[in-house]
């Protein structure tokens, strides 16, 4: 059984072996869960739990679609016919498997992954949203974009902010090689947000509970800037983006080992590149049928 964490108010978090998923109660036995964590690691022992607790899910907030926020979704509807509410852009993505796979575009053409991530969203939270009235209950929506498109932050009645993953905690910034972000300018703004942001306490889904992140927002820009730093020295004549990412390997000693891992790798990669261009620092050409690139003279 996981272990339950009383942050403040009716706003708690369970804590799986990856994440922490804050619920808030309703009353003794109805509760709303933030995100649903992945279905392999986490999903008997979350189960198990609710159970042990007599809780019944009556609505599921999800942060966004990727597998180890939306893996129990669908799983927890089936059990308990509660409410999901999602950004309207994760709920297009999460729709079916092959849309999921689609966005992504980091699984193998052997990997199954995208089916336990599908659900079906009853609430759309859309882009203009600023608080949804939720099973009773209203929440304060904080779009949060960039980790993914419809990336949101959710702040229960209780004034305890829940980031997703639009920041790391401590420990996983020192262990991160690649940012996982799909738009990384966006990504940098939405942190860059959070400065402005007054909240009762802050839950970071890997995962930390602070009372204060601004050390923390400054650490995430930190790293984000040098992996950026990072990729561009890599870059050495006019290579394609593959012969890019290659060296960028070998200069860091990073050895995928597998092809979700190195699919992964280059989804992080991918959107530094994105950014590199849009803002000026690389141009791309292509020549005879393949896009190289090459730093932009000053």
């Amino acid at each position: 059984m996981l272990n339950i964490h009383h942050v403040r108010g009716n706003t708690f978090a369970i804590e799986t072996g990856m994440a922490f998923l804050p619920f808030y109660q309703l009353n003794r036995q109805d509760i709303i869960l933030l995100d649903s964590g992945f279905f392999s690691s986490d999903r008997q022992a979350l189960t198990e739990t609710l159970q042990a607790h007599d809780f019944r899910v009556k609505g599921i907030l999800c942060s966004h679609a990727h597998m180890d926020h939306a893996g129990n979704i669908q799983h927890l509807c089936n059990l308990y016919g509660c409410r999901v509410a999602a950004h309207i852009i994760e709920a297009a993505i999460a729709a079916t498997p092959d849309s999921f796979r689609k966005h992504y575009g980091i699984y193998t053409s052997d990997d199954h992954g995208g089916v336990e991530e599908c659900f079906t969203a009853t609430d759309i939270i859309m882009p203009h949203t600023q608080r949804l009235d939720f099973c009773g209950v209203t929440f304060e929506i904080l779009h949060l974009p960039g980790h993914s498109g419809g990336h949101i932050g959710i702040v229960t009645p209780d004034g305890v902010a829940y980031l997703g993953d639009v920041l790391m905690g401590f420990p996983q910034l020192a262990g991160s090689k690649m940012p996982t972000t799909q738009f990384l300018r966006l990504d940098l703004e939405s942190k860059r947000s959070l400065h402005q942001l007054q909240a009762n306490a802050y839950i970071i889904a890997h995962k930390a509970i602070f009372e204060d992140i601004h050390e923390l927002i400054d650490a995430n820009l930190r790293c984000l800037e040098g992996k950026v730093q990072d990729v561009l020295a890599a870059l050495r004549g006019t290579p394609t983006r593959g012969e890019w990412l290659i060296a960028f390997c070998e200069a860091h000693r990073m050895h995928a080992r597998s092809e979700r891992s190195f699919a992964i790798l280059e989804y992080g990669f991918n959107s530094v590149v994105t950014y590199l261009e849009e803002t000026g620092k690389v141009v791309s050409r292509r020549v005879n049928g393949n896009r190289r690139y090459k730093r932009r003279l000053k």
